[in-house]
């Protein structure tokens, strides 16, 4: 299996794990306390069998590619891949100094669909480390419109725009 297909495989190991594991709340809500400790049970269960059995399968194979989820982990809350084929807007900023300019780029990756709501998610990719935020809304719109305000909070409460040596035109 190449790392591209790892890669989604791995993604939809780590959906299906969450979806299945969000019932569980609602499931001691609803039934008798046998009821929900049998299905608690298999959940638990099915959710440890997709980690041990398809994920780490996916990590023996693809060495890199635990680095990769972890990364991503630290970044997001989640393992998403920033993948330049999805951002659907950037920018980069510059930061001025005694040394020249750094870049400072900002990429914006599609809404999507998480649970009943919309996720936006951005990444700003500092001098002094990428950081990864999103954006979260009832649609692909004002999931889309609440990352940029987060984008513009990022900036304006950033230590690189209090010295006013933070820019984004020529």
């Amino acid at each position: 299996m190449d790392i591209t297909l790892a890669r989604h495989l791995t993604r939809a190991a780590f959906r299906s794990s969450r979806e299945i594991g969000d019932f569980v709340p609602f499931l001691k809500e609803k039934l008798s306390e046998d009821e929900y400790a049998r299905y608690a049970t298999a959940i638990a269960t099915a959710i440890a069998s997709i980690q041990l059995d398809v994920v780490n399968l996916l990590t023996a194979d693809h060495p890199g590619l635990e680095a990769e989820i972890d990364d991503s982990i630290s970044v997001y809350g989640s393992y998403f891949e920033a993948d330049p084929s999805s951002i659907i807007a950037s920018r980069t900023l510059k930061l001025r100094s005694d040394d020249g300019e750094t870049s400072i780029p900002i990429n914006i990756h599609p809404p999507e669909r998480e649970g009943g709501s919309w996720l936006c998610r951005f990444d700003i990719d500092w001098p002094d480390g990428k950081v990864g935020f999103w954006g979260g809304g009832e649609d692909a719109v004002q999931a889309l419109f609440s990352a940029m305000e987060m984008i513009g909070i990022q900036i304006y409460t950033s230590d690189y725009h209090r010295s006013g040596k933070l820019s984004w035109y020529e």
